[in-house]
């Protein structure tokens, strides 16, 4: 059976081939790629398939994938040459969002602005959503449960991004312990790029779950080292007691 194909259903194969490995890709610049060679080669297979009658529609909306797919190709392009930021920009970016390209970069402060806070400024209220996911340019933000400093965020560290995943209010109280600058992006913003531009949504994504992940790693180990303290604590009471120690 599979013999007796011929030319034109070998290379039809062929292009639906290449169809199935351009899903398969990760990068989206291959994936557009191999996708214009297979309509290239359908426009091929549809124009001599039936001979004296071409397949016109099949050309016209290949012509237009291929059309699609070129254009966000240039886009692509276009992001990746290199731009010019100011220093601040800059700065933030070699120390926090060099994993997007700079275009994309470019295309996260369009969406996003910086700001200044004095010390003493609450950048976070506890049990108020916050209005934007913000990372420290320069300066330093404490982080505070009513009146005791939980834990300090230095330049290129995130606040609300928890929110931002659970949805929930914060949980802690965030305020400037020095002059501060930093970079808010609204929530609404990043997921108006998940329909507009998936790729740079989930970098920015990543970003951010990278930053909680730290954050929970850092909480575990002082959650570890407080019960090594409490445990050694218990055993030294009961030793000047005289009784023995029992686990809890």
């Amino acid at each position: 059976m599979i013999l007796d194909l011929g030319i034109f259903d070998w290379l039809a194969a062929f292009s639906y081939g290449l169809i199935a490995l351009s899903y398969a890709m990760r990068n989206i610049r291959w994936l557009r790629t191999i996708t214009i060679a297979a309509c290239t080669l359908d426009i091929f297979i549809y124009y001599y398939i039936r001979p004296g009658q071409p397949m016109w529609v099949q050309m016209v909306m290949s012509i237009l994938f291929i059309a699609i797919n070129a254009y966000q190709l240039v886009v692509l392009w276009q992001e990746s040459r290199v731009v010019r930021f100011d220093a601040e920009s800059q700065r933030l970016y070699s120390s926090v969002f060099s994993l997007l390209t700079p275009g994309e970069f470019k295309r996260l402060l369009r969406i996003g602005s910086y700001a200044s806070l004095n010390k003493g400024d609450m950048l976070l209220t506890k049990d108020v959503h916050p209005d934007a996911i913000s990372v420290v340019v320069s300066g330093n933000l404490v982080v505070k449960l009513g009146d005791e400093a939980l834990n300090h965020i230095q330049a290129g560290g995130f606040a609300g991004e928890m929110s931002y995943f659970t949805g929930l209010p914060a949980s802690v109280d965030v305020q400037a312990a020095t002059a501060t600058r930093v970079f808010r992006i609204a929530p609404a913003e990043i997921e108006r790029l998940r329909g507009a531009v998936p790729d740079l949504h989930t970098k920015i994504t990543g970003i951010l779950g990278r930053d909680v992940a730290e954050k929970l790693r850092q909480t575990t180990s002082v959650m570890v080292g407080q019960a090594h303290r409490i445990r050694v604590a218990e055993e030294d009471v009961a030793q000047v007691a005289h009784v023995p120690w029992r686990p809890r």
